[in-house]
């Protein structure tokens, strides 16, 4: 068969490498946040940390100064609900094909495909967020309809590929700002 054709194995490759990433991703950020919730409970019940080794100065050193001047959580998650907030209202009033829900979905989805992406930027400088919209590109068009499924699939594909891109862009920053730091 030749290599164009879409009738063998050939069409699922690009999905096949998506998955797989994506998969690896995803089951990183269920650990990391397993282990998370595990050092926050661990934490309170520690009130006391030892910082006797002297090797590890620098190293604790570079990682207080991104965290130093860090915006509250309160806030970021205010900013964040009330901007979706001004999407669920005005998105459906520019494109008619697009429902309120279909504009909280991409929302949800952009949190965790977020995540993915900024662990695979900061793995291998690459952003994957074109990649990660094919799968929500399907998913909101299926979801959506044949009436309206291609506007609606569109621009909630554009909702994801924004946000989803801005945290790569924010994982390469703090990277470099890591990286020079030494």
């Amino acid at each position: 068969m030749p290599e164009s054709s879409t009738t063998s194995l050939q069409d699922y490759k690009a999905f096949l490498c998506i998955a797989l990433i994506l998969g690896y991703s995803l089951y990183n950020f269920v650990k990391i946040v397993s282990f998370t919730v595990k050092s926050v409970l661990d934490r309170s019940s520690l009130k006391t940390a030892k910082k006797e080794d002297i090797s590890i100065f620098d190293e604790i050193h570079r990682n207080e100064i991104p965290t130093r001047d860090g915006i509250p959580t309160w806030l970021a998650y205010s900013k964040y609900l009330a901007l979706s907030m001004v999407d669920v209202y005005a998105i459906p009033l520019m494109f008619h094909e697009m429902k309120w829900y279909y504009v909280i979905i991409p929302y949800l989805l952009a949190s965790a495909l977020g995540f993915c992406n900024a662990y695979d930027a900061g793995l291998s400088d690459i952003d994957m967020a074109y990649n990660y919209i094919k799968i929500a590109l399907f998913i909101l068009a299926a979801w959506t309809g044949k009436d309206s499924g291609v506007v609606a699939g569109l621009v909630s594909c554009a909702l994801v590929k924004t946000l989803v891109s801005i945290f790569a862009d924010l994982m390469q920053d703090y990277k470099t700002g890591h990286h020079l730091d030494r």
